[in-house]
């Protein structure tokens, strides 16, 4: 090869610059300084799979991630380090303490702020964590019993509702409430259960509390929607039903509750075209849902068809569903959201005033 050859070849070569974990994590650190959280986050995360085996690194991403309110996914990393190192970095555990605070989970964050006090007394975060633990020694309940219990309340709540007691739902609803303000699940409930006793006012209430602290949330517009039907305001039904048909849910629960509050509001063409959702796991209530739409839909065969397969299925409404089909009784068939639906009286629509106003 002539030295002019070898001279055009030379140039012609690409030699890779390589960028190793500790250049992007100094980056990162320069961004993180100057409140370029976003930026920082994406840089640690670069230098933390280029040097996977670097605690620090994963540490700091941990630190940014808890700026940018993401609070699990910190966690995650912050007791991945612990589990990996053997518990060789006890600032994971003030970090944890402080992500468990804004989660609300103090019983868990007293936990992580004793252990770091206990393996780093003289660690940089000293002064820092005692503040956060005498905190805790001024209230000293102890959290884990009282989501124990505040778990339980609901649960029973939501038992007592579907067997139709919702006097007896609404006082453990209240103290679920009264521990969690903004449990909005026990808020929807508790609508649903004081509206079931009477309480209208305090029903709309409820469900406009939440509405405005939460204005997409879907159980919540549910509740109001079927609260104005069953009262019989049809102006009102109407719109917030074109709500709910907007909505198209990615959680699989909420997929079903809102199939089951449109068939019960027996919109029954929009439950036949969101049955067509692949990914819907079809339980016995749910074939008896959709059972119910397609007998009104005109499909009264394969509503038959369906039927069958949730008695197999163990829903003990369908037997009843069933009958009612083959006698041809179809003001009897419906879809109730309980298991024993209560009788509501319909107004009629021509009030000037409307409960959410």
């Amino acid at each position: 090869m002539s030295k002019k050859q070898a001279s055009e070849h030379a140039g012609s070569t690409v030699v890779p610059f390589y960028r190793s974990g500790d250049y992007f994590f100094h980056k990162g650190l320069a961004a993180f300084q100057n409140k370029h959280l976003t930026r920082a986050a994406k840089l640690f995360e670069r230098a933390v799979k280029l040097t996977e085996t670097e605690p620090v690194f994963k540490i700091q991403l941990a630190a940014v991630l808890t700026e940018l309110a993401e609070y699990e996914r910190s966690n995650k990393i912050l007791y991945g380090v612990l589990e990996a190192s053997n518990d060789e970095h006890p600032a994971c555990h003030f970090f944890i303490a402080n992500n468990e605070v804004y989660l609300g989970h103090f019983f868990q964050a007293e936990k992580h702020v004793n252990l770091y006090l206990t393996h780093d007394p003289e660690g940089p975060f000293v002064e820092d964590a005692r503040e956060l633990a005498e905190l805790f020694e001024e209230d000293p309940l102890d959290e884990e019993e009282k989501e124990e219990e505040s778990l339980n309340n609901h649960e029973k709540a939501w038992v007592f509702l579907t067997e139709g007691k919702a006097n007896d739902a609404i006082p453990l609803l209240k103290k679920v409430i009264e521990i969690h303000p903004k449990n909005w699940a026990a808020q929807n409930h508790l609508a649903e259960a004081l509206f079931r006793t009477g309480e209208v006012e305090s029903a709309f209430e409820t469900c406009d509390a939440v509405l405005a602290e939460d204005p997409g949330n879907l159980l919540a517009l549910c509740n109001a929607t079927v609260f104005y039907y069953k009262l019989g305001y049809q102006n009102e039904t109407a719109h917030y039903v074109q709500m709910l048909k907007k909505i198209k849910p990615i959680q699989h629960d909420y997929k079903i509750r809102l199939l089951h509050v449109l068939c019960h509001l027996e919109e029954y063409e929009e439950v036949a075209f969101r049955k067509k959702d692949q990914t819907l796991v079809k339980e016995s209530m749910l074939l008896r849902c959709f059972a119910v739409a397609d007998y009104h839909n005109g499909n009264r065969d394969f509503a038959i068809h369906l039927l069958k397969e949730a008695i197999s299925a163990g829903d003990s409404n369908a037997p009843y569903v069933l009958e009612q089909v083959e006698e041809e009784a179809a003001h009897r068939i419906f879809f109730p959201l309980m298991e024993q639906d209560v009788d509501m009286s319909m107004l009629v629509d021509n009030q000037p005033k409307t409960p959410l106003g």
